[in-house]
């Protein structure tokens, strides 16, 4: 069974981003993926346990599933964790990315895609 983390804006996403990631969330367990998805599963206190939580999920992923939307600083953290760790990444956006202004943090993604769902 494919485990996934999925990192994504959470105190700062829009109403319709929030939709889009919830269906996107039940399209994958629908599936059979067992997703760890922060805005549900870890709890968002203003300590270091959103970072233990997280890295640990990180750690027990097969993949992780990006959603950029250029302001989540927690989503640049997991990121790095994942690539450090060697994870593989899937831009949930890639479309959009590929046309947002260009960073160094967007050509990242980019190049780390390794393709959709």
């Amino acid at each position: 069974m494919l485990k996934i983390y999925m990192t994504c804006p959470v105190k700062n996403a829009t109403e319709q981003e929030k939709v889009f990631l919830e269906n996107y969330v039940v399209k994958l367990e629908s599936k059979g993926y067992v997703v760890h998805y922060p805005a549900r599963d870890t709890a968002q206190t203003k300590d270091y346990r959103v970072f233990e939580t997280n890295i640990a999920a990180i750690k027990n992923a097969d993949e992780i599933h990006v959603f950029w939307n250029g302001q989540s600083m927690g989503s640049c953290a997991d990121v790095g964790k994942a690539f450090a760790l060697g994870k593989p990444i899937r831009l949930i956006n890639y479309n959009e990315v590929c046309n947002m202004p260009k960073t160094v943090f967007t050509d990242v993604l980019i190049k780390c895609h390794k393709g959709g769902m």
